[in-house]
């Protein structure tokens, strides 16, 4: 099977320090391990992951594997998606929510053997206004939010102060809503558009979400204050499922946002613009090395189907 690998060495790092003692290297010997014996190719720059995806498609690789962080598997993803090719993930990142949701180790030898050896899922894929993104997207206070984490990501600290400043003056405006043709009109602190159960740092949001579903599950938070909504998620951490009466859920193929007033949208926390915006599902476009034992006596699991092995 010919393989390449797209690592990021700058993976594994917030606010500027390091959060992951692993490296693209330790991937590369762990891979050769188990016999897997990838090309690579290094990313410099934020449009390579998925310039060197599409190269990978158009150059006959039938597996690409993704060594980096969130944010680097997501923009390699991108350029597979609709095609046959899979994706494998060696996770380097601090967070890495993707492989929570697939069941792929943090510990790379493992994460090694499971590509070696494992199964092969077919996930869904949502996009907004042209944008992929596996795990989420939405409108409102977390996409107004997202652009200084990133800053704060690169260890730029002045904009912590903006970050308090937009979070304490965020209000809930009037949003419309439309699944599947079905139209609603009601405040929403921030609307989220989920593929996957995880939201920003490992954060089960969205437990009922499957990857292979074909649908997109949506959370309103109404009239929400900015501390009701750290409380909910603090609660959610601690492993509850919380009911809130002003939490709306939905379920859909296609979604559509709108507002009196433009508001900020992200897919996979990468700015889209403002409102209005679309959300649709993609099923089944992503192949995946996933790991099947994951799913196996889960009372909630991510997919909705048992994988098969990869050829």
């Amino acid at each position: 099977m010919r393989t390449v690998l797209i690592g990021n060495p700058g993976a594994g790092r917030k606010a500027g320090l390091p959060t992951n003692t692993g490296t693209v290297d330790d991937a590369i010997a762990a891979l050769h391990a188990v016999g897997v014996q990838p090309e690579v190719w290094l990313t410099r720059g934020p449009a390579d992951p998925p310039a060197f995806a599409r190269r990978a498609v158009a150059e006959g690789y039938e597996l690409v594997i993704a060594a980096g962080g969130d944010g680097t598997v997501e923009e390699v993803a991108r350029g597979l998606v609709g095609t046959p090719v899979t994706l494998g993930v060696m996770p380097l990142g601090s967070v890495m929510n993707l492989a929570r949701t697939l069941g792929i180790p943090r510990d790379l030898r493992e994460a090694a053997r499971l590509i070696a050896d494992g199964r092969l899922l077919c996930m869904d894929v949502g996009e907004a206004n042209g944008h992929y993104f596996l795990e989420y997207a939405g409108v409102g206070l977390d996409a107004a939010l997202y652009p200084l984490t990133q800053q704060l990501d690169r260890g730029q600290w002045t904009s912590l102060r903006d970050l308090l400043r937009v979070a304490l003056r965020y209000r809930p405006m009037k949003v419309t809503i439309s699944v599947d043709g079905e139209v609603q009109t009601l405040p929403a602190l921030l609307v989220v558009v989920a593929n996957t159960p995880y939201f920003g740092p490992a954060v089960e949001l969205t437990p009922e979400a499957k990857v292979d579903d074909a649908r997109l599950d949506v959370k309103v938070f109404d009239r929400f204050t900015l501390l009701e909504l750290v409380r909910y998620g603090f609660q959610i951490l601690r492993g509850q499922r919380p009911y809130h009466p002003r939490v709306r859920q939905f379920r859909g193929r296609t979604i559509a946002i709108a507002s009196s007033r433009p508001l900020p949208a992200h897919a996979d926390i990468q700015s889209i613009g403002t409102t209005p915006v679309s959300f649709r599902v993609v099923p089944r476009a992503l192949h995946v090395i996933a790991n099947p034992t994951l799913w196996e006596g889960m009372d909630s699991s991510p997919v909705s189907r048992a994988a098969p092995a990869v050829a």
